[in-house]
């Protein structure tokens, strides 16, 4: 996977009025790796969560450091975006512990 097969993924359409629900993480990575750590977000790690099958669309923001952070060091939200809560529980239960290892 590429940034660009990434980030056509995270265009997938939801059907309307389909009710969905966002998994959100809160991550402060070192100041030290903070670049490196953003690039493998977008390279690695949410294409693989989008592999899964569990997720329709996922975002990684970096949050405003007055708010989240001691203001030195950068906090992100990763948000995943599955159909239903069976999709986040099959993820959860499947995939999550293998994930949050190699992460």
């Amino acid at each position: 996977w590429t940034f660009s097969d990434a980030v056509s993924c995270l265009r997938v359409n939801l059907q309307p009025h389909m009710a969905t629900i966002i998994y959100n993480v809160t991550v402060q990575p070192d100041a030290d790796i903070a670049d490196e750590w953003e690039s493998w977000m977008l390279d690695e790690h949410i294409p693989a969560l989008l592999r899964t099958g569990c997720f329709s669309a996922a975002r990684l923001s970096r949050l405003d450091s007055e708010d989240a952070s001691d203001g030195n060091t950068p906090a992100y939200s990763a948000q995943y975006t599955a159909p239903d809560r069976a999709h986040l529980e099959r993820y959860l239960a499947q995939w999550a512990p293998q994930m949050r290892q190699e992460g």
